[in-house]
């Protein structure tokens, strides 16, 4: 047996964070903690939530083979992956996850089939629906629904699509897809 990154990709709202941290705590996954550009939010902890630096030592640490890939969130804010934590992480049998907003050619590149990528997702009609009763405005509709939708494309290269009607069922489905690689 060989140690797994599983990375989990998916829509907004569809509760893909909620579904990793409860399966790596079933399943004693360590944490991925991802490099970011944006400031800590309020509660945020380095080093436990994120990795907290500025843009330019985000690029810096990309260019110089530390972090795998940089991608981009909806908000535009910037992410990196280290590529010695995840070595370290799933060395021998020992395996990992990371919530990520876009996949990552370069953990693939890196790490090949030991990268399990989920896909988690709401119903389109259902996110519409959310965010229309959070009072969105029909530009900002417009605007979240663009981005599921190029999110969406994502799901095509990823080796697990789920669908996210009820969470606790997804959790459920989840945590076997993730049992069956240990």
């Amino acid at each position: 047996m060989r140690g797994r990154l599983f990375a989990y990709i998916g829509t907004s709202k569809s509760s893909r964070k909620d579904i990793a941290h409860t399966v790596a705590r079933d399943l004693g996954l360590q944490k991925i903690v991802k490099y970011s550009s944006r400031r800590p939010r309020v509660g945020e902890v380095e080093g436990l939530d994120q990795h907290f630096v500025s843009p330019g030592e985000l690029e810096r640490l990309h260019q110089a083979g530390i972090l795998t890939d940089i991608m981009m969130n909806d908000r535009g804010e910037s992410f990196g992956v280290s590529r010695l934590e995840v070595e370290a992480a799933i060395a021998d049998e020992r395996s990992a996850y990371i919530t990520i907003p876009d996949p990552t050619p370069g953990l693939v590149a890196l790490f090949g089939d030991r990268v399990v990528r989920i896909f988690t997702y709401t119903d389109r009609d259902a996110y519409r629906h959310k965010l229309a009763s959070a009072g969105a405005t029909a530009a900002e509709l417009e605007q979240r629904l663009a981005i599921y939708d190029r999110k969406f494309t994502f799901a095509k290269d990823c080796e697990h699509v789920v669908r996210n009607d009820l969470t606790l069922d997804t959790i459920l489905q989840v945590r076997n897809i993730v049992a069956a690689y240990l």
